[in-house]
């Protein structure tokens, strides 16, 4: 596919009298490198897609804080449980777990 979109642009390019072998490989140069671009966007998508919060990392950061929260947690458990679901879920809607994980 790509072959056939080099050769549809190469005629592009003779059709409209680009005859410098610069001009000729500068224009195939940005080509493939729009390609690259966008085939690693859609390899990035695809990664970051299957790498997504999922409901069991909800109950291990409010699981995580709790215990950070160390006696305060066992003296007022409703409160502590409040803040706690809380925070996950400015977390969650806030960061995707990949930048979570570079971030701790």
């Amino acid at each position: 596919m790509t072959h056939i979109l080099v050769e549809s642009i190469l005629l592009q390019i003779q059709k409209r009298g680009m005859t410098s072998k610069l001009q000729k490989y500068v224009a195939i140069g940005v080509i493939v490198l729009v390609i690259l671009l966008i085939v690693s966007k859609l390899v990035y998508n695809k990664l970051d897609n299957d790498y997504t919060w999922e409901p069991s990392d909800r109950v291990m950061l409010e699981n995580n804080c709790i215990e950070t929260l160390q006696g305060y947690a066992v003296r007022f458990p409703s409160q502590s449980r409040e803040y706690c679901s809380c925070s996950t879920d400015t977390i969650m809607s806030h960061f995707t777990k990949a930048e979570y994980e570079l971030i701790m």
